[in-house]
């Protein structure tokens, strides 16, 4: 049988379990014909590794130039070339939502999604993770000053919360969310 007679369904079915392998496979499918190109597509950023700063923006920028339907990045794996977080995982594995990759524009980026999020900042890995019992999508970066937590959603609520060792939660929230936050190294 053609490749080009065999069902579409099946390849992507197919392209979703092989790109897995943090993004050899989707470079190495664009590469077979035209036609595998054009099927892989949108699995080609499916499953991203990521080792440091210059991959991580690297990255960014090749995010933001491709298009929405494209940019489904379903596994993303980022590691730091930045010295060791003793032991402490720097961004949780057990999440299944996309990730939102931000730059400031000044070489610091922000990793976020439901689950956790992750940033580098001034060359070093900040690791928060966060919860709600809504589920909603926060951004938690430094705040002013060294000792805060600016935490942030999308409809402009924010609290500033004291950087400490400890887990801390939010208690003046409109709605009974609770949250957890631990910053991974400095």
């Amino acid at each position: 049988m053609a490749l080009a007679h065999f069902p579409v369904e099946l390849w992507h079915h197919i392209f979703a379990f092989a790109c897995t392998d943090g993004g050899p496979t989707g470079s190495a499918l664009a590469l077979v014909s035209r036609y595998i190109h054009e099927c892989a597509k949108p699995f080609k950023l499916h499953s991203v590794a990521l080792h440091g700063t210059r991959q991580a923006a690297a990255f960014v920028d090749a995010l933001q130039r491709t298009p929405a339907a494209q940019a489904g990045v379903r596994h993303l794996f980022i590691s730091s070339d930045e010295p060791s977080t003793h032991g402490r995982d720097v961004v949780g594995s057990n999440t299944a939502h996309n990730w939102i990759i931000e730059s400031s524009g000044d070489g610091n980026y922000h990793f976020t999604n439901r689950g956790g999020a992750a940033s580098v900042i001034n060359g070093n890995i900040y690791c928060n993770i966060l919860r709600s019992e809504g589920n909603d999508v926060w951004q938690v970066k430094p705040g002013p000053g060294s000792n805060v937590f600016q935490i942030t959603n999308s409809d402009g609520l924010n609290w500033s919360v004291p950087n400490t060792d400890d887990h801390s939660q939010i208690a003046a929230s409109p709605s009974p969310d609770f949250f957890v936050i631990t910053r991974c190294q400095e």
